[in-house]
């Protein structure tokens, strides 16, 4: 019995969240800046679906969307507590256009090659970890603030218009995975000798000792 109203609970929440993001979403999508950086990625051949849709469509170099773009844009800036609410509750980074956090990441100086790019990033990154099968625990719970250590390493000039497309695919397809493993492996490593593997997930909640963690990390990737 205690089993069913657990279940009963736990679908509750997840049904609740579910319409939470939904509603947010609808609310983001006012936004201006949503507009705009859709019409401006509209100029370079490429699609921002910003706002929900029974359109259906793969997501490619010429289609991109508000979750992924929300998450990239949460784990490349410095502010740590940006990823964190990026894994735990997307909503908060959605909940009020006007202010921090959304304004944070949502401003009018990002630019539509950013995005794009910041995206693509992303998926690169997915990828990459997707084929790690030996670290499954870490990949789980570590995956974001990974990708956060992995964004603060990867040259500001990568992500501008000034950079050719053809350089940022260099970039992207022959180095970041030397850069994202060799994180791992830093991040690993400091979890082996600090925490007991049924213990490693709790760092990725703690926003205190994700800093500490950070500032001891990222020296050795300079």
């Amino acid at each position: 019995m205690e089993k069913c109203e657990e279940d009963f609970g736990e679908k509750v929440t997840r049904t609740t969240n579910t319409q939470n993001k939904i509603e947010y979403r609808d609310f983001i999508a006012l936004d201006s800046e949503q507009e705009r950086l859709y019409k401006d990625l509209r100029t370079i051949n490429k699609k921002y679906h910003y706002k929900r849709t029974a359109e259906t469509f793969e997501l490619n170099d010429e289609n991109y969307e508000l979750t992924e773009a929300t998450v990239a844009l949460a784990c490349a800036h410095s502010n740590i507590q940006l990823m964190i609410m990026a894994k735990q509750d997307i909503t908060k980074l959605w909940s009020n256009p006007s202010k921090h956090p959304y304004t944070t990441i949502f401003n009018n100086k990002v630019t539509a090659t950013e995005l794009y790019r910041k995206i693509d990033i992303k998926r690169e990154f997915e990828s990459i970890i997707k084929d790690i099968k030996t670290k499954k625990t870490l990949v789980k719970h570590g995956n974001l603030f990974i990708l956060h250590l992995v964004y603060q390493k990867i040259p500001k000039k990568v992500f501008d218009i000034e950079t050719s497309i053809r350089d940022f695919n260099d970039y992207k397809n022959n180095k970041l995975s030397d850069l994202t493993n060799k994180i791992i492996k830093l991040v690993e490593d400091y979890l082996n000798k600090n925490y007991k593997p049924n213990q490693m997930w709790r760092i990725f909640t703690n926003i205190q000792k994700l800093k500490e963690f950070k500032s001891l990390i990222s020296p050795e990737l300079d």
